[in-house]
């Protein structure tokens, strides 16, 4: 997803204050906002917040819902900034996506979805007028793809993606996420059923395995597999959030070790290779593990079954791993597995390449 950055949120928030014209606490408490001094700040908003004036404690919340918005307590945020309304804060475009992102950060895609498209539908940027916030019309419509994705609506995914896309034909890195993260999913949806038995085999931050979950139903099962316990972590809270946990086996082990902990015929299993997101670049998937693996997961595919890998290539991870796949694919026997390589043919710096692999018997 996209998140505004820190001295954006703190700018329109000082605006908004300046308008406002509220009491000492508030203007104390944005100073130190600005300083990053995030307690001083937190302890002056929450006494304006306790103020008896509306409008002070409305701008008293909302400066509360960005510190903690500021410092990644997305539950609190979301919590504080609906007081803000509660007590008559102005609603605003910038004050709904605010609210969008922390619902998503807390997993809670349906109200991101909402807060995010009630903060469209309050600028005029989203049919073409220039004088509003365009970097701000522009985030939301890349989160509301997300929104979408998360909560598996992909009609309305590709279809806000390619809307996205051409409307911001620059923005490489966000073309990337939406539409492989929709063009992969969309494809695994046919090969899983509920009750199936899946692997995850790059857990990262979860995205994947919460995917694999909601697909294999109450009565699936999902193994997932990484060698960083940040990222099993991180996997284990985002299935938290979703009610997802009981559904999915978080192993810390190489994937390379699958065979070991999946006994039951699969029915897909997802490759996400490089590095964690936002995580160490040297801690990056490596072509002789990840062959061992993948031979490990097409061996465990029931007859229908399918392997996704995306692979990365290029950057930090190199060309090593794609090439060492790209050769082992092409020498898999047609009689029992047909293998799809995709490719986004115009795009440049390395796009990765989506990899099917289905099991014909």
């Amino acid at each position: 997803m996209k998140r505004k950055k820190a001295a954006a949120v703190i700018a329109a928030f000082s605006t908004a204050f300046l308008l406002a014209g509220c009491a000492n606490a508030v203007k104390s408490g944005t100073e130190a906002l600005e300083a990053k001094d995030y307690e001083t700040a937190a302890a002056e908003f929450q006494t304006a917040a306790d103020d008896e004036d509306k409008k002070t404690s409305a701008e008293g919340y909302r400066g509360l819902g960005i510190v903690y918005y500021e410092t990644g307590d997305y539950a609190n945020a979301l919590e504080a900034f609906r007081s803000a309304l509660d007590n008559g804060a102005e609603q605003t475009a910038e004050l709904y996506n605010l609210m969008g992102v922390s619902a998503m950060q807390t997993g809670d895609y349906e109200a991101g979805l909402e807060y995010i498209q009630s903060g469209l539908a309050m600028t005029d940027a989203a049919s073409g007028d220039e004088s509003a916030d365009a970097d701000l019309v522009r985030e939301m419509e890349f989160n509301e793809i997300i929104c979408c994705e998360q909560l598996a609506d992909w009609e309305n995914a590709k279809e806000k993606a390619d809307e996205y896309i051409k409307k911001y034909p620059d923005d490489e890195a966000a073309q990337k996420k939406v539409h492989i993260g929709a063009f992969g999913r969309e494809d695994l949806r046919d090969y899983i059923r509920e009750g199936d038995v899946c692997v995850d085999a790059t857990a990262g931050n979860g995205g994947d395995t919460e995917f694999l979950c909601r697909m294999a139903g109450a009565g699936g099962r999902v193994y997932a597999f990484d060698i960083q316990e940040q990222a099993l972590r991180s996997t284990a809270e985002r299935l938290e959030r979703a009610g997802l946990r009981g559904r999915a086996e978080l192993i810390c082990a190489g994937h390379e070790q699958m065979r070991e902990y999946v006994k039951e015929p699969a029915a897909a299993a997802v490759f996400n290779l490089g590095y964690l997101p936002g995580g160490d670049h040297t801690l990056a998937t490596r072509a002789e593990t990840t062959l061992e693996a993948a031979g490990q997961a097409l061996e465990l595919l029931r007859p229908g079954g399918i392997l996704s890998l995306c692979i990365y290539s290029g950057g930090d991870t190199g060309y090593e791993e794609r090439d060492a796949l790209l050769s082992w694919l092409k020498e898999l026997d047609t009689r029992r597995w047909l293998v799809i390589v995709n490719s986004f043919y115009n795009r440049k710096n390395d796009p990765p390449l989506p990899v099917f692999v289905i099991r014909l018997e």
